[in-house]
């Protein structure tokens, strides 16, 4: 207001807006926001236009979905109780 950047009226119409909780929560929300939003506003994009990068895989990481599903079985192999048979039988 010291400014007077804005009107009157658009001051005092935020005002009011913002004595409402709902309204006053997404203007807190939204304020960190709106800076980055507009720094993207023009922005360049031109980099979208460029074919992406090809995904090559390392050889060492060859077949390590059968290691895990192996480790995976081994450990659940060992929560599992002993059948009864197993068991010595104590007299």
């Amino acid at each position: 207001m010291k400014r007077k950047q804005y009107p009157v009226d658009v001051i005092a119409k935020a005002q009011k807006s913002l004595m409402k909780p709902s309204e006053r929560i997404i203007a807190d929300y939204l304020r960190p926001i709106l800076p980055i939003i507009k720094r993207f506003k023009y922005s360049d994009l031109s980099a979208l236009n460029q074919p992406e990068p090809r995904l090559i895989l390392l050889s060492e990481f060859d077949g390590l979905e059968q290691a895990i599903a192996k480790a995976s079985q081994e450990a659940q192999l060992e929560r599992e109780p002993l059948p009864d048979s197993f068991m010595p039988a104590f007299d």
